[in-house]
């Protein structure tokens, strides 16, 4: 079966990136069919043709297997981190679920906040250079780089995020944001 696998890198690696591109986009879905709480502002300004067009990037094996890889490590990090969020955003409702988010993201700290968004990114971040250190070439280095890859991108589109909403609180009237205040069935209490 390795024989086999190996003998046929390239597909088998472009099938595991269209497979990760899935799971991207399906766990997407599960979170936020709306895109209401999408973190990535090119998906949410697009909508899902764009995510569906993303697909192709499965075809990356059949020019660079590194890059390849390097994608599905991407896209598999990435539906995964959806995945731990799917179950709460299922539970309530896309809608109370992006209010959570809101007030969360409303109510804490500046500095708070974005350390506690922010931190699942520095420890992929942190796992990828430490991967990188120990395989510093081959199918390590692919791995370690899309590890890395996946951390940035969060750390550049959960701030985007994060300042975007507490901007838009900002601009609210001041009767819209005593009424949410003043409104406990409008906020979910873990």
């Amino acid at each position: 079966m390795r024989e086999f696998l190996t003998s046929h890198l390239v597909h088998v690696v472009a099938l595991a990136t269209l497979i990760s591109r899935l799971g991207d986009i399906g766990t997407t879905f599960l979170v936020t069919p709306t895109l209401k709480v999408e973190a990535n502002p090119i998906v949410r300004r697009l909508r899902w043709r764009y995510a569906i067009a993303t697909l192709a990037v499965a075809l990356i094996p059949y020019y660079s297997l590194h890059g390849g890889i390097i994608v599905f490590t991407v896209s598999s990090l990435i539906a995964a981190l959806n995945a731990s969020e799917a179950m709460l955003a299922r539970s309530v409702g896309e809608e109370q679920y992006a209010t959570l988010n809101r007030e969360a993201m409303r109510k804490m700290p500046v500095l708070r906040g974005l350390s506690l968004l922010c931190l699942p990114a520095l420890f992929l971040v942190t796992l990828g250079l430490i991967m990188l250190l120990l395989f510093p070439n081959g199918w390590g280095f692919d791995f370690a780089i899309g590890t890395i890859l996946s951390g940035a991108a969060l750390l550049i589109f959960y701030p985007i995020r994060f300042f975007s909403e507490r901007r838009a609180q900002q601009s609210l009237p001041a009767a819209e944001t005593a009424s949410e205040t003043a409104n406990p069935e409008s906020s979910v209490h873990p």
